[in-house]
């Protein structure tokens, strides 16, 4: 260490602007490299020169980190149920999801074996909580986090079908052309087409 003290001692006391590599801190940061100075990340995540580096055991393993509890609202966002944690929020906060057939704050941990109903739109899921995680997880890996009811699964199927008969509007095979839409717009009265 006391090739850094001498370099030190021989530099301007000012500070360069802009990246801290640069000028006399490179020589210095080089010196330190030089001298074995290695800086690790404590298992709190600080930078720490006297600790050991974290060991593989106290990182999760795998790609997605779990948990042991998370907040409902982060839950409900993370395994894609709701496209924002706002929304996910407000839907608890309106009732629209229960625990164990209990309303609840946003705020509420949730647990594996935990029983959810989410109502969303028409459609009622009724689930249970298999996983937690406080990451936005792929579709495939959410759908693993919960496990759907054969009953709930029937009844939104019965719903989306009678709301197909009640329509009575099929998809249309292929997006309207130019003149289709031409037409369209004349029609409904889009526009001064």
């Amino acid at each position: 260490m006391n090739a850094v003290n001498d370099v030190s001692r021989s530099l301007p006391p000012w500070r360069p602007v802009g990246n801290p590599l640069r000028g006399w801190t490179a020589i210095v940061h080089a010196t330190l490299i030089m001298d074995g100075y290695r800086p690790f990340r404590s298992a709190t995540g600080r930078m720490d020169v006297d600790s050991e580096p974290a060991s593989p055991a106290t990182e999760p393993a795998g790609n997605a980190p779990t948990a042991d509890r998370v907040r409902i609202d982060k839950w409900l966002w993370a395994t894609r149920f709701f496209k924002t944690r706002a929304l996910a929020a407000q839907a608890v906060s309106d009732g629209k999801v229960q625990v164990n057939g209990a309303r609840i704050r946003s705020s509420r941990d949730l647990h594996p074996g935990d029983s959810l109903s989410i109502r969303r739109g028409p459609c009622e899921y009724v689930i249970v909580v298999r996983g937690l995680t406080k990451r936005r997880v792929p579709a495939v890996e959410a759908a693993q986090l919960y496990e759907e009811t054969a009953e709930s699964r029937a009844a939104r199927e019965r719903v989306a079908a009678e709301r197909r008969a009640r329509d009575g509007v099929a998809a249309p095979a292929h997006r309207p052309d130019k003149h289709q839409r031409h037409r369209l717009f004349r029609v409904i009265g889009r526009g001064s087409r």
